[in-house]
C-alpha cells in the first residue's frame, strides 16, 4: 500500500487520524459573591471612597480656622524713642503745662 504522509497534528487540527482531545470545559464555579468590601478578583472595584470634600477655609486677617495659613504678628516698626526737651515739638512727647509769669499780688492801691 502507499505510504500516507504522518498526519499533521496540532491543536485545532480537523485530521481524523489525529487523536481528538476532550473538549476543555472551564470547571464550573459559583457565581462571585460581591458586595462591599468583597476581596473576589472577578468583582468589580468600587473606586476608593474618599473623604467629603470640605469647603475651602474661609481665610480673613483674624480667622481661626486651622487650615489657614497665619500670618506672623504684626509689630509696629520700631521707630527711635522721642528726642523729649524742652520745646520739643515730638508729638509722643508728653507737654509740659504752660508756663504762666508768676501770680504777683495785685498792687495795693490807696488814696494818696
Amino acid at each position: 500500500p502507499p505510504t500516507q504522509p504522518p498526519p499533521q497534528c496540532y491543536p485545532g487540527s480537523n485530521d481524523p487520524r489525529c487523536p481528538r482531545p476532550p473538549p476543555t470545559r472551564p470547571p464550573t464555579q459559583p457565581p462571585p459573591q460581591c458586595y462591599p468590601g468583597s476581596n473576589d478578583p472577578r468583582c468589580p472595584r468600587p473606586p476608593p471612597t474618599r473623604p467629603p470634600t470640605q469647603p475651602p477655609p474661609q481665610c480673613y486677617p483674624g480667622s481661626n480656622d486651622p487650615r489657614c495659613p497665619r500670618p506672623p504678628p504684626t509689630r509696629p516698626p520700631t521707630q527711635p524713642p522721642p528726642q523729649c526737651y524742652p520745646g520739643s515739638n515730638d508729638p509722643r512727647c508728653p507737654r509740659p503745662p504752660p508756663t504762666r509769669p508768676p501770680t504777683q499780688p495785685p498792687p495795693q492801691c490807696y488814696p494818696g
